[in-house]
C-alpha cells in the first residue's frame, strides 16, 4: 500500500512507557490486587461481614494455602522470558489490511449498536415510565425489565463493543482522525445505562480499560492524568450503588451514603475471598465433561455444568448467594483441583508472552493485552478472560490478523512465480 509509513514510535516518552510498563506488569497487578483482598479479608471483622453480606468468614488454612500457592504459581509462570512474539508489529499489520481493518472495526460497532437497540428498546419506547420506576425503586426493577428485554444471542452483540473501541482506537493514533476516536468511546458511552439501571459497572471497565491502555501505550506520558479521571469515573460508577442496595432501611437508617459505599466496596474483596476459601475447602473438584472455566466455549451448547450445581449449594449453606464471585483461582480450583497449580502457572506465562507483545508493539499485543489488564484487575474477584464477555473480541481480532496473514502469504506466492 503507497502512503507515507507508520511510525508513531517517535512520539513516545519512552522514561513513561518503562514506568507504564512497569505498573502494568501482570506479576505486580496480580500481587497488589490478591494480596489486597486477602488484606482486607483478614482485618475486616466478621460482624460487618454479617451486616453487609448476611455471610460468615470461613477462617481456613487449607483456604489460605490454596490461595497463595495459586497467586505464587501465576507470578512464577510471569518470570518465565518469552522467547517469541505473538504477531508482526501492528503498523505493519495495518498497513497491509488497512481497508479491511476499517471494515471490520465499523461493522463491530454497528453489531454492538444494534445489540444495545434491542436490548433497551422498552426504555427507549417507555422512557418516562422507565425513569420513573428508577426513580421510585431504583436499579432493582429497571435490573428485572432489562433481562425481560434480553434475547439470546442478540443482546449480547454488545460485547462487540470492546474490539470495536481497540480497533478505533488504534485507527484515531495512526491516522489521527477526530472521528475514529469518537466512534471508540461510543461503545463506553452506550455502557452507561447498563451501569445505571442494571448495575453491571464491569460493562463501562471492560471497554474503559483496553481503550485507555491501548491509547497509553503511544502516549504514556498522559498516564497521571488518565489515573486521575479513572479514579473520578470509578467514585462515580460506585455511586450508582446507592440507587441499588442503599435503598433498604436496613442500610439508609444506620449508615450514611459515604460509609455504606465504603462497607460495601470493601465486601467485593471480603466475600470473594471467602467463596474462593469455601470452594477450596468445602468443594470437591469433580472432573466434568465440560469444565466451567472454558463455559464460554460450549455455552451456547446449554451444557449442564454439574459443578455449578453443586457450588450454588455451597452458596446456600455456607454462604450468600448473592455475592457468587470464586475469584480466578476458586474457579481454577473448582475445575482442576490440585492441577489448577499447573493451569495458574500457564495463564501467568500467557500472560507475560502477551504482556511482551504489547511492549513490542505487536498487532495480538496491542488488542489482547489490555484485554487481559481487564482480568488482571479483576482476578481477586473472576477469570475475566475465558469469560464469555470477550468471546466476540477474541473472534474478531483473531479473525482480522488471519486476513493479513493470508494477504502475506499471497503475496509471498505471487512475489515467486514474478520472480
Amino acid at each position: 500500500m503507497q502512503g507515507r509509513p507508520w511510525n508513531i514510535e517517535i512520539h513516545v516518552d519512552y522514561r513513561s512507557l518503562k514506568l507504564l510498563l512497569l505498573l502494568t506488569n501482570p506479576a505486580f497487578q496480580v500481587f497488589i490486587w490478591n494480596f489486597l483482598a486477602l488484606i482486607l479479608f483478614i482485618i475486616v471483622p466478621d460482624k460487618l461481614v454479617q451486616v453487609f453480606a448476611s455471610e460468615s468468614k470461613i477462617l481456613s488454612l487449607k483456604g489460605l494455602f490454596w490461595y497463595l500457592i495459586l497467586t505464587l504459581s501465576f507470578i512464577v509462570g510471569v518470570f518465565i522470558p518469552p522467547r517469541f512474539l505473538l504477531s508482526s508489529p501492528v503498523d505493519k499489520v495495518m498497513l497491509v489490511i488497512k481497508r479491511e481493518w476499517i471494515v471490520l472495526s465499523y461493522l463491530s460497532l454497528l453489531l454492538c449498536i444494534l445489540g444495545y437497540l434491542v436490548w433497551f428498546r422498552d426504555f427507549l419506547i417507555n422512557f418516562s415510565e422507565v425513569l420513573q420506576l428508577f426513580v421510585t425503586f431504583g436499579a432493582y426493577k429497571t435490573r428485572e425489565l432489562l433481562k425481560g428485554s434480553m434475547i439470546t444471542g442478540v443482546t449480547t452483540l454488545t460485547q462487540f463493543g470492546i474490539a470495536s473501541s481497540i480497533l478505533f482506537m488504534i485507527l484515531y493514533l495512526f491516522l489521527e482522525k477526530r472521528r475514529y476516536l469518537f466512534f471508540s468511546l461510543l461503545p463506553l458511552i452506550l455502557a452507561i445505562p447498563r451501569v445505571v439501571f442494571f448495575g453491571e459497572r464491569l460493562a463501562f471497565i471492560e471497554v474503559f480499560i483496553p481503550i485507555i491502555f491501548v491509547y497509553l501505550r503511544y502516549r504514556p506520558y498522559k498516564f497521571k492524568y488518565f489515573l486521575i479521571i479513572a479514579i473520578l469515573l470509578f467514585s462515580i460508577l460506585w455511586a450508582t450503588e446507592l440507587f441499588r442496595s442503599y435503598l433498604s432501611p436496613a442500610y439508609n437508617s444506620s449508615y450514611t451514603p459515604l460509609e455504606f459505599l465504603l462497607y460495601r466496596f470493601i465486601m467485593y474483596f471480603v466475600t470473594t475471598v471467602n467463596n474462593g476459601f469455601l470452594i477450596f475447602d468445602k468443594f470437591m473438584p469433580l472432573m466434568d465433561l465440560f469444565p466451567h472455566s472454558l463455559l464460554f466455549v460450549y455455552k451456547i451448547l446449554h451444557a449442564q455444568v454439574q459443578s455449578s450445581v453443586e457450588y450454588d449449594n455451597l452458596l446456600r449453606n455456607f454462604a450468600n448467594p448473592e455475592y457468587n464471585n470464586k475469584s480466578a483461582w476458586g474457579v481454577l480450583y473448582y475445575d482442576w483441583g490440585e492441577f489448577s497449580v499447573i493451569i495458574a502457572f500457564v495463564l501467568g506465562w500467557l500472560s507475560k508472552l502477551v504482556y511482551y507483545s504489547y511492549k513490542k508493539g505487536t498487532f495480538l499485543g496491542i488488542v489482547f493485552y489490555p484485554v487481559f489488564l481487564v482480568f488482571l484487575f479483576q482476578s481477586y474477584r473472576v477469570l475475566y478472560i475465558l469469560s464469555s464477555r470477550v468471546y466476540y473480541t477474541y473472534v474478531l481480532l483473531v479473525f482480522l490478523y488471519l486476513i493479513y496473514e493470508v494477504k502475506v502469504s499471497i503475496a509471498k506466492v505471487n512475489n515467486e512465480y514474478s520472480s
